[in-house]
């Protein structure tokens, strides 16, 4: 079955399990102009607007009982939307979403960074020294420290534990980011860090999971995956 064949907006799945709708944001301006924004507050372009609104139309007849929110303006109004005609579901926002801080990085040009000769992805994601607030040879930019990977997995994993706890049979939507999202994934599939690379994620794209409850004598969670980074909404030319 094609990604387009598992997610059409109208099929209907029984929900007896918790299915999570992570998707991210529309683009920034600093998406556009190629610079690290990390927790920087930065605004939707009117393309990350116009991609909004597809994310929305495509979401328009999938089943949504919360929406949760990164508390970061450009999150927010890819949220708010979304969520634009859609009744009485409210809006939920949390710093437990937002966006990695990347530090003395912030605002810098993705292509002059130096990265000792790794991928850029490798690099942001697990360089721990750039992120570091706690390491006195690194300065912080705009009262911005940065978190370590270990501090962002905190946060996600917090963020994961709530929703669990919180909802069952349910079907969230989560507007994130495109670094926080695949540690979220990390988070929720328990694969190795040095995977998240291979966790794209584009502006105003979507992901589906089927998280299923545990099992007698079994700690660990049966996930099914319906799509990942899917953008067939966003390219869409009609």
């Amino acid at each position: 079955m094609t990604p387009k064949e598992s997610f059409k907006s109208n099929k209907i799945i029984p929900l007896t399990m918790l299915t999570l709708l992570l998707t991210r944001h529309g683009e920034t301006t600093h998406n556009r102009d190629s610079l690290i924004q990390g927790s920087l507050d930065t605004a939707l372009t009117s393309r990350g607007e116009d991609q909004a609104h597809a994310l929305a139309r495509y979401l328009r007849n999938v089943r949504v009982d919360a929406i949760y929110s990164s508390d970061l303006t450009r999150a927010v109004d890819t949220a708010q939307i979304i969520l634009s005609g859609r009744g009485d579901i409210g809006l939920t926002t949390t710093d437990l979403i937002r966006e990695r801080d990347f530090g003395r990085f912030t605002g810098e040009k993705y292509d002059t960074i130096d990265t000792d000769g790794a991928s850029l992805a490798h690099y942001l994601f697990y360089k721990q020294d750039i992120c570091d607030g706690t390491n006195p040879h690194i300065t912080p930019k705009d009262g911005m420290p940065g978190e370590t990977t270990e501090q962002v997995m905190l946060r996600t994993s917090a963020f994961y534990n709530l929703l669990l706890s919180k909802f069952e049979n349910a079907s969230i939507l989560v507007v994130g980011h495109g670094f926080y999202n695949p540690y979220l994934l990390n988070n929720i599939f328990g694969i190795p860090l040095d995977q998240l690379v291979y966790f794209q994620q584009d502006n105003a794209c979507v992901n589906q999971l089927r998280v299923h409850p545990t099992m007698p004598g079994n700690t660990h969670r049966h996930v099914e995956v319906e799509v990942l980074n899917f953008m067939e909404h966003v390219h869409r030319t009609d």
